[in-house]
């Protein structure tokens, strides 16, 4: 049945099949406009699904498939973004990126995907890449502001675990000593290993709105102008 479906879609004309997909495209942007994440990525995977069958006779209808596909890709990762799946950002925004090198919403997402996971110098390439292209854009500028706070924090956090670290030695060794004194011969307790250092705490990751872990955790879920921009996008 699956393939009887594909079948279908194959067999379509070129403009046929960039006009289903604009109708799903639609569709997800009402979905993202009502916050329904999941549905609307539905949508816009069955927009996308007609381009995997899709070969431009010309130029002209290759260009309105790029200019179709393009939005498609991008709200995508918008609504992953949404649902934290950072590996699927990358994926939608670099796919998009193919169409158009200087897609400022792609870089930008990529840019929040590695600032989540704390990925700091490729989230820099990323954002700053997006900032080159817009440098009025405020929602590049907020991100970039947010990594460098991000790496900060992640400086004064490494030093902190540092200290414990090396603080942690000594504690043991003076309990150890008290030990000796009160519950066990020196003999028996000097064979006794030292207790083990503190552990380093572990670290605390879908880019704007409803924002990735990153953004989120500071300014609050669904805050960013340019997500709600999404459901008219039109790359």
């Amino acid at each position: 049945q699956d393939h009887a479906r594909e079948w279908q879609i194959y067999e379509r004309s070129t403009e046929e099949k960039i006009a289903a997909a604009e109708r799903f495209r639609q569709e997800g942007n009402e979905a993202y406009r009502k916050r329904n994440y999941g549905l609307a990525a539905v949508h816009y995977r069955k927009a996308l699904l007609h381009f995997d069958y899709t070969f431009a006779e010309t130029e002209e209808l290759e260009r309105q498939v790029d200019a179709s596909k393009l939005p498609c890709l991008l709200n995508l990762a918008a609504c992953k973004c949404q649902q934290e799946d950072w590996d699927e950002i990358l994926t939608q925004c670099r796919q998009a990126l193919e169409i158009n090198p200087r897609a400022v919403k792609a870089y930008y997402r990529m840019g929040l995907a590695h600032l989540n996971r704390d990925q700091f110098e490729l989230a820099k390439d990323a954002l700053v890449s997006a900032h080159e292209i817009e440098p009025n854009n405020p929602d590049v500028a907020a991100a970039l502001k947010q990594l460098k706070k991000n790496m900060e924090d992640y400086k004064w956090r490494t030093r902190d675990v540092a200290k414990e670290m090396f603080s942690g030695k000594a504690e043991p060794e003076e309990l150890h000593e008290e030990e000796t004194t009160t519950e066990a011969p020196s003999e028996v307790q000097s064979a006794q290993p030292p207790a083990d250092p503190p552990v380093a705490p572990g670290e605390p990751l879908e880019p704007p709105t409803a924002e990735p872990i990153g953004l989120r955790q500071r300014r609050g879920k669904g805050s960013s102008t340019q997500e709600d921009d999404d459901d008219d996008d039109d790359a």
